[in-house]
């Protein structure tokens, strides 16, 4: 750093970059290139003498930062001028320089060029262009040649050739037109300075775009949002200016002050595990922070300035600096930050235009700092071993889905993703905002809910059925009783848990019950109960995309059921236990990943199981066992320290010695020899002592010989040698025992010997080693958990927080005492099912499928690996001790597959058949005749030809690249069940693993929310799902119940199966007197009857007690670059039919959607009143009766309602109005004002109601306007 002062300046490298960072604190004047001769001046100069530079970055307050391509710019011109002046061209002037005029010429060129073209290159220019000009007239003037005249001519020439093709000369000269000598305005249309202030990373465009044009403009939480187009792409700019951009110079010192303070304090883990405790801290601790410096400095705060930058500190400490004001909005659905960071702003994906790139720069301090607290906030690993990293993101106002990839999977640093998730129930407006819906098609929903109609929300997977259902559910009044019915999961199933960044593996029911147990629930109603994640539990899942992580479930919820299960056993051995009405996953006509319900497959069927697992733990050198060896019976612990410790708490020890019952010559002989029992030590740790936890050993019984350390280093020969006893040891009274034939085997058991100082004894069988020590017996069966017979051993669950190379010695312990490679695979037979159930589990972390067969008659199974893709990942991560054994694991991975049949694709014959017409090499005798299936590679090839229609190709390539294994079903069984049944909801992914199987999440209603609302809300949970062993009430039990309950509502969350028959039974006989509503999977009216009648076995004739059909699906643009989502189609279903409503007409479209207006229409039908479900409804009001008009009339006042609302939210800048709270306040005073009016009129006046409604919006609106203000 040079010396401190006016432009004082320092070099230095951060990511790729090589920054230059010039100092003007102490500058008189604004630092700015384009406004400045001395600044561009300067920087000029430094781009010579410093090669390489990539930034510039001028401080004065805040950060003023050109980027790489401005910067190129500049060097370039220093380059020129210092080739000019290096290789002597000037030099050459003094010959053409003859008298008085040729003396003045010279000077000026030089003049030009030593001086202005490095102060002012675009004035260099234009004063090179007059000379030039000039030059050639003075030849014109005369009659003979002038040599000196002709070369001055040429080396202008020369000059303006040279400036011409500089970067920065070409984009002025658009701009000279006119242009006045001395006036740098044609800077500010090249140069644009990225600022930040001081106190933050991240780079901001604060100005706006000149050539862009604005198309829409609103406001978030204090920050401004524009979006412009911009000519050079097809990217709309996202311009967003946050409050930290806009305080005043002695608010930034105050902050930038603060930040320097309160930085000083580096967070731990367990501050990170509960974000929102410790933003609440670090908040009130920055405002008094900012109080107290802001009076040092007599600047005056207000209470809301103090909080606001309280708050701004917190993002730019703890936080995660402008990522949160861009979550904050809620249009905004997905945000990246590519690497190599500050070489491309950050981009996202806007509700209203879609893909758009941002005014924001993230740094390589952004991301590293962002990196830092997720690890924290996960627990998780990100480094060279773990290059990937997925986790959930809590900040005020905003939850996302975070994924960072690291080196080496992405060579260029660290990139982010971040999905934006979203807490609150959807509404009409919300949905009219985002056009998934228009108004009309919202005053028609409405009409239809208050007129107390049936009604299925259909779609295919992720178009937004639920969302829809919960804003059917905001639009019912309040009066009303809502039930709900939604399914769930059996206690025992098996799952692998993180929770507080430690895997563990458990039962649902354990999961459940033992928050319950220790948090309470949110609510409990008739053996239903609700409670929140407050330990921070996550599950794997499988994401839209096919790829298997952990995230974090959002409930967790128990009840009662009782109905039968069907038990499926898959070709890999895994086996789950579901009712029929439960989905797993398999492969839809199009290639898609789609639901499958359990009481559809047979044998032959395909269903996702997890393929790829990632744990993604660091490497764990030592196990500190201390805390358990103090829970151990006849327990010691010795070493200097504890002497040290027994000197220096001696009195207490005598005197906790007596308590206990020892003797006065025991209690001296422990504190001489120091060697103190365990239960003396937990006294004197419970009372405060300090123990040092170094060279501590320790023994069972005081007299052993043998002692261990109390940290155990988990080494390789350490972790294989408990592979070993897991595959084949056991214990005698004071002894561990293994198996060990081989030679390479006994050097493991040996070296784990010569490490702890026992020695290894031959067994009387003649095979097995012995290492006869009482205290590692204990330590390995309490301490280490390894537990259990040949029948019943498990991996301990400390195996899952290992290093994946530490779980490969372990399974390498395993494989070579019980495994072999055989010549069709290798083979690992086993006694104990769930041992090899752990080890199917654990080898998924490696891509290796392996299967478990059925049981043999010496009561083992027959389990291994055998397929090519799988050997070769054993042979690199696993493999044997062995030589031998490996050798023949060689021979295995040197075979040639043509065609795995084990690990295909199984697409649907459909599919297929498309599939020979437009993809090449896709043989119609292997793939339709024989009915074979492709593997990944085939796929991959076959998307990598681009010949694929669009939406085939995208399914087609999730499929090559998930992380999904398609088992074939070998068996299914029914059986009775009765019990207790669980479940969770994982937002997102709407999945999770449970059994080894990627098993269907329960659709999450927002009954929470809309019970904070004041909803008179029931949920009733029915069994449906991975049941083993319950007791509850099945779905149709639980639907007939609710017809007992009285006048009410009735929400499914998704018709599946037996439910279906109960549900349209309540519709039929009317018995709700309320709306009933659920989803149902199908793209169509008539996709819907084909799922409702043939697949649900459900009457003809009852599902015409259906009144309307609501479809939502996907859109997409014809260049397939952008998709929404959008409702379709709204539909009612006819009475008067008897077979196939679609061929005799029993669909009557009310609303279709229209590609050109891009929303639903009207159709003829509905303008002119042929609606029989409208007609049904106005019979039953007095004054609507036999009118269509005063309908329709009020079927377009809800219209104009709902309208306004979206109206007044935009023109007040208040995008609340449009969430549930508000819109069921507005929706509840329509009512009453309908109410009102109709007692005083005798009707219903709808224009005196929209202008009573209307009135008490604006009051509304400009209440909420005081209250914010």
């Amino acid at each position: 750093m040079e010396k401190k002062g006016c432009f004082s300046y320092e070099t230095y490298k951060e990511g790729e970059d090589t920054v230059l960072r010039i100092d003007a604190e102490e500058c008189p004047f604004f630092p700015s290139i384009e406004d400045n001769a001395m600044c561009m001046s300067l920087v000029i100069n430094k781009l010579v003498e410093v090669p390489g530079i990539t930034r510039v970055v001028f401080s004065q307050k805040r950060d003023y930062e050109y980027d790489y391509g401005q910067v190129r710019m500049l060097a370039e011109i220093g380059k020129l001028r210092n080739q000019l002046v290096k290789q002597q061209a000037l030099s050459s002037i003094s010959g053409l320089s003859q008298g008085p005029a040729g003396a003045r010429r010279s000077y000026e060129i030089r003049s030009i060029i030593y001086n202005k073209l490095r102060n002012d290159p675009v004035a260099a220019y234009v004063e090179l262009r007059r000379m030039h000009r000039q030059g050639k007239v003075e030849l014109e003037r005369l009659n003979q040649p002038d040599a000196a005249l002709s070369g001055y001519a040429g080396f202008l020439d020369f000059l303006l050739g040279s400036l011409e093709k500089t970067a920065l000369v070409s984009a002025a000269k658009q701009h000279l037109q006119e242009y006045k000598e001395g006036d740098r305005s044609v800077y500010h249309k090249i140069f644009s300075p990225l600022a930040k202030p001081d106190f933050m990373f991240t780079r901001l465009m604060a100005a706006f775009p000149q050539d862009g044009e604005e198309i829409d403009s609103y406001t978030v939480g204090g920050s401004d949002i524009t979006i412009f187009q911009v000519p050079s792409t097809v990217q709309p700019l996202y311009h967003v200016l946050p409050p930290e951009f806009k305080l005043s110079e002695d608010k930034y010192e105050v902050l930038d002050r603060a930040r320097a303070i309160i930085s000083e304090h580096k967070p731990t883990r367990s501050e990170f595990i509960d974000p929102e405790r410790v933003r609440q801290v670090f908040f009130n601790v920055g405002s008094d922070m900012i109080e107290e410096l802001s009076e040092q400095r007599h600047l005056k705060l207000r209470n809301k300035e103090t909080e606001e930058l309280a708050e701004i500190l917190v993002r730019y400490t703890i936080g995660f600096g402008l990522v949160e004001v861009l979550l904050k909005d809620e249009r905004i659905q997905d945000i990246t930050a590519n690497s190599p960071m500050g070489r491309q702003p950050i981009f996202i994906v806007h509700q209203d235009y879609d893909d758009c790139m941002t005014n924001i720069v993230s740094t390589t301090n952004d991301a590293d700092s962002w990196a830092t607290k997720l690890r924290l906030m996960s627990g998780r690993p990100l480094d060279e071993a773990n290059p990937i990293l997925d986790t959930e993101l809590l900040i005020p106002g905003a939850r996302a889905r975070v994924a960072v990839i690291g080196e080496p999977l992405n060579p260029n640093g660290l990139a982010y993703a971040f999905r934006r998730h979203r807490d609150k129930p959807w509404t009409f407006p919300l949905f009219i905002k985002s056009g998934m819906m228009n108004p009309l098609s919202a005053g028609l929903l409405s009409f239809l809910i208050d007129g107390s109609r049936t009604m299925l929300v259909a779609g295919t997977r992720s178009a937004g059925k639920t969302s829809l259902l919960g804003a059917v559910m905001v639009e019912i009044m309040r009066k009303y009783r809502v039930l709900t019915i939604e399914d769930s999961v059996s206690g025992d199933s098996e799952l692998v848990i993180r929770k507080n960044g430690c895997y563990e593996r458990t039962s649902i029911g354990e999961i459940v019950n033992g928050t319950i147990a220790r948090h309470g629930s949110w609510y409990n109603l008739t053996d239903h109960e609700v409670t929140g994640n407050p330990e921070n539990i996550e599950v794997f899942a499988m994401n839209k995309e096919g790829k298997i992580g952990l995230s974090k479930v959002s409930k967790l919820i128990r009840h009662r059921v009782k109905k039968p299960l069907y038990a499926i056993t898959t070709s890999t051995g895994r086996t789950i236990k579901v009712t029929g009405d439960h989905s797993l996953f398999s492969i839809g006509e199009t290639g898609q990943i789609v639901e499958a319900k359990v009481k559809d497959l047979r044998p032959g069927s395909h269903i996702a199981v997890p393929r790829r697992i990632e744990l993604a733990n660091k490497e764990r050198p030592e196990i500190d066992m201390l805390a358990k060896i103090l829970t151990l019976e006849d327990s010691f612990i010795f070493g200097e320290t504890v002497r040290k410790f027994a000197r220096q708490y001696k009195a207490v020890i005598k005197k906790l010695g007596n308590e206990h019952d020892y003797g006065k010559q025991v209690i001296q002989d422990w504190i001489k020899k120091g060697l103190l029992p365990s239960r003396i030590i937990k006294d004197l740790l419970s009372l405060g002592c300090q123990l040092e936890n170094e060279e501590l050993r320790f023994k069972i019984g005081r007299r052993s010989f043998f002692s261990l350390p109390v940290r155990i280093t988990l080494d390789k020969d350490f972790l294989i040698f408990v592979g070993l006893w897991i595959a084949d040891g056991c214990y005698d009274k004071t002894s561990v025992i293994i198996s060990a034939v081989d030679e390479e085997d006994k050097a493991v058991v040996h070296a784990v010997g010569k490490k702890f100082g026992i020695p290894v004894k031959r067994h009387s069988d003649g095979f097995s080693l012995m290492l006869n020590s009482k205290t590692l017996k204990i330590c390995m069966r309490e301490l280490f958990e390894l537990k259990g017979d040949s029948y019943t051993k498990r991996l301990p669950v400390w195996i899952y927080q290992l290093s994946k190379e530490q779980v490969g010695c372990v399974l390498k312990g395993m494989f070579s005492s019980d495994g072999c490679a055989a010549k069709n695979g290798i083979i690992i037979p086993m006694a104990s099912i769930i041992l090899l159930k752990d080890l199917q589990f654990l080898l998924s972390a490696y891509d290796i499928i392996f299967r478990i067969g059925k049981k043999r008659k010496d009561g083992t199974y027959n389990a291994g690996i055998s397929s090519l893709k799988s050997w070769k990942n054993f042979r690199d991560n696993v493999g044997f001790l062995q030589k031998y054994k490996n050798q023949k694991v060689e021979i295995l991975c040197s075979k040639t597959s043509t065609h795995d049949t084990s690990d295909i694709i199984p697409l649907p014959l459909e599919t297929k058949e498309d599939l020979v017409d437009v993809a090449p090499k896709f043989s119609f005798n292997d793939y339709v005749t024989r009915d074979n299936n492709p593997g990944q590679n085939k796929l991959i090839s076959m998307v990598q030809t681009n010949q694929l229609p669009q939406e085939l190709s995208r399914n087609l390539s999730i499929l090559a690249q998930s992380d999904i294994f398609w088992d074939e079903v070998k068996e299914v069984s029914l059986l009775e069940h009765e019990g207790l049944v669980y479940d969770l909801s994982v937002p997102e992914c709407e999945s999770f693993v449970c059994n080894n199987i990627v098993a269907h999440n329960t659709l999450e209603l927002p009954v929470a929310s809309l019970k904070q609302l004041g909803y008179n809300i029931q949920p009733m949970k029915v069994a449906s799902a991975l049941t083993k062993g319950t007791t509850e009430v099945s779905a149709d039990e639980g639907i007939r119940a609710t017809l007992r309950m009285g006048d009410s509502c009735l929400i499914v969350g998704e018709v599946r199966s037996s439910e279906a028959a109960a549900l349209y039974e309540a519709m039929r006989v009317g018995a709700l007197a309320n709306v009933v509503a659920g989803t149902i999977h199908g793209d169509s009216p008539y996709g819907v009857f084909d799922r409702v009648v043939n697949d649900l076995k459900v009457p003809r004739t009852s599902f015409k007690a259906t009144d309307v059909i609501v479809v939502a699906n996907p859109i997409r643009s014809p260049d397939g670059l952008h998709r929404w989502r959008r409702m379709t189609q709204i539909t009612e279903v006819g009475k008067f039919w008897e077979n196939d409503p679609l061929l005799e007409k029993g669909f009557r479209d009310l609303m279709k959607y229209e590609s050109k207006t891009d929303q639903l229409e009207p159709t003829v039908d509905l303008l002119n009143g042929e609606s029989d479900v409208l007609k049904s409804i106005a019979s039953n009001v007095k004054e609507w009766a036999g009118s269509w008009d005063a309908v329709w009339d009020n079927v377009l006042l809800r219209t104009k309602i709902k309208q306004a609302i979206v109206d007044a939210a935009e023109k007040s800048g208040q995008p609340e109005l449009l969430e549930a709270d508000f819109v069921v306040q507005a929706n509840d005073y329509f009512h009453r004002i309908s109410e009102g009016i109709k007692n005083e009129v005798g009707g219903y006046d709808n224009k005196r109601i929209f202008f009573q409604w209307n009135e008490w919006l604006g009051r509304a609106v400009r209440r909420r306007e005081i209250e914010v203000a």
